[in-house]
């Protein structure tokens, strides 16, 4: 009968304890990873319902919002509804994203991964897209109260205006305008009339009586326009237009006559 050595039936237990704690290790480990993988599909399963319900985002975008919103502000209200959204379902992914290489991933794993980032990538869009509109609805607020301000300013000058009294008006602004009008410098509506047939006939026939020097002098003016029925303003006028076009102190014969009252002068010169 042998006795057993009692080195190896001490070591025993300990290998055995050794063992145990291994074999306990690497089921955590199985464990963790197949939780991992759990939570990643839940992540993934989570950014789709977000991805297909984009009105929660513009809700969580717009609420409170009654003075201007800067867009900066928009995109940290997005951020926070993203974090309230995927509580405790980032760990995972940021676990397998940052050491990929501490994990047994198989083929589901891989395709686990390449899923969730791509709703990621998506999700990320969708968030730029409401953002995006949230600001541009709010520029396209902002731009209508300023033109309905613009708008108002001057019906409130008018209103003021319309409540000044005639009395305001200063004595000696009136007395000028009485003085012009008196004096032929301010032509009223009367005399504003347009030239007739028979004025225009008048008035060309006394250019080509005075060919040689078309200049009418003040009394010749207040004369031409009683018998043609036109202020002095609108005859002196007319005179300047015909000497403009129409006369020249040395005419020289080389142009193309450009109407008829050319060809009669030239021809009444020749």
């Amino acid at each position: 009968m042998t006795f057993p050595n009692r080195i190896s039936y001490r070591l025993r237990p300990r290998e055995k304890s050794q063992q145990a704690a291994a074999r306990d290790a690497t089921f955590a480990a199985l464990r963790r990873e197949t939780q991992d993988c759990d939570a990643l599909l839940q992540l993934t399963h989570k950014l789709m319902a977000m991805i297909a319900q984009p009105a929660k985002l513009l809700a969580a975008l717009v609420v409170d919002c009654v003075e201007r919103t800067s867009k900066q502000t928009f995109w940290l209200r997005a951020v926070a509804f993203q974090h309230a959204e995927l509580r405790g379902l980032c760990d995972a992914w940021c676990r397998l994203v940052q050491a990929p290489e501490r994990f047994a991933l198989r083929p589901t794993d891989v395709m686990l991964i390449k899923a969730a980032l791509y709703y990621w990538r998506l999700w990320q869009y969708v968030c730029v897209l409401c953002v995006e509109a949230v600001t541009s609805v709010e520029e396209t607020a902002t731009q209508q109260q300023q033109q309905q301000q613009l708008r108002q300013e001057p019906k409130q000058w008018t209103s003021l205006l319309q409540k000044r009294e005639a009395p305001s008006i200063s004595p000696t602004f009136e007395d000028r305008c009485s003085d012009a009008l008196s004096q032929g410098m301010i032509l009223s509506g009367a005399k504003r009339s347009r030239i007739t047939k028979r004025s225009n006939e008048f008035l060309v026939a006394w250019f080509l009586a005075h060919k040689d020097n078309p200049y009418p002098s003040p009394d010749e003016r207040t004369e031409i326009a009683e018998k043609t029925g036109l202020a002095e303003q609108q005859v002196r006028n007319w005179f300047a237009n015909m000497r403009k076009r129409h006369w020249k102190p040395n005419r020289t014969n080389a142009k193309k006559p450009r109407c008829l009252l050319d060809y009669v002068l030239r021809q009444t010169e020749a």
